[in-house]
C-alpha cells in the first residue's frame, strides 16, 4: 500500500521499494466440484479436420480420408457444452418426478438470450472431458453418408470415422449461489443414469 499524498510513499513507489504490507483475509471458495471419470470404447466428437489413414481390409498402400475427434494439446476432448447438454436433457426427462420446475433447471444450467435480454448464466459449469491415455484406443469405422439436402442415404457414398476409447475425466462445479445439496443430488442421479447407459454422450 502506498499513500500518494505522502512524499516518502511516492518515492518508495517510484523506486519500487516495499510500501506498507496489507493483510487480506484468506479467500475461501465454497464451490463444490464433482470429479467425474468414465470409460468409453467408441466415441467421436467430430473435428473440422480429417487425416489420411491406412484402412484395415483395404489394399496395401491405399489410404483414405478419416474424420477424427477434436484434439486439445494432443489429447482427444469432449467439449463441456456437449456433456452439459446431455446431462441437462436427462434431468429435464425426470424433472416432473423430482418436482423440479423449469425455472430451477434454468437457474442451474442457464438459457439463451430472448426477449431482448442477454440470457441467463447457469450456476453449474462443466469442464471439457479429457482423454487421459496417450495414445487413446482408436478404431476406424465405415458408415453410410447422409445427404444434407434430403436427409437420406447418399447412394454408394460411405464415410470413415475414427472413434476413440479410454479413460475420460471432467469436472462439474456447483456455484455457492445454488442450493448445492439439491443440485448435487439431481446431478448425481443424472450421472448415475449415464453410468448405467440410460443415455449417452
Amino acid at each position: 500500500y502506498y499513500d500518494m499524498k505522502n512524499a516518502d510513499d511516492r518515492t518508495a513507489w517510484l523506486g519500487e521499494t516495499d510500501g506498507t504490507e496489507i493483510h487480506l483475509p484468506e479467500a475461501v471458495s465454497s464451490s463444490i466440484i464433482l470429479r467425474v471419470s468414465m470409460e468409453t470404447d467408441a466415441l467421436l466428437v467430430k473435428s473440422g479436420t480429417k487425416k489420411l489413414a491406412d484402412i484395415p481390409g483395404v489394399k496395401e498402400n491405399k489410404r483414405s480420408s478419416v474424420a477424427v475427434s477434436i484434439q486439445e494439446a494432443g489429447h482427444a476432448v469432449i467439449p463441456g457444452s456437449s456433456i452439459k447438454g446431455a446431462v441437462r436433457a436427462q434431468i429435464e426427462r425426470f424433472a416432473p418426478f423430482c418436482k423440479l420446475s423449469e425455472d430451477e433447471i434454468i437457474s442451474l444450467f442457464g438459457r439463451e438470450s430472448r426477449d431482448h435480454d442477454n440470457g441467463i448464466a447457469g450456476k453449474v459449469s462443466f469442464s471439457d472431458g479429457i482423454f487421459l491415455e496417450d495414445p487413446q484406443k482408436s478404431t476406424i469405422q465405415t458408415r453410410i453418408r447422409i445427404d444434407r439436402l434430403t436427409g437420406g442415404v447418399m447412394d454408394k457414398a460411405m464415410v470413415k470415422e475414427e472413434v476413440i476409447g479410454g479413460s475420460c475425466e471432467w469436472n462439474i462445479t456447483l456455484s455457492p449461489a445454488v442450493n448445492q445439496e439439491k443440485a448435487g443430488a439431481i446431478l448425481l442421479l443424472a450421472l448415475r443414469d449415464l453410468g448405467i447407459g440410460l443415455y449417452s454422450l
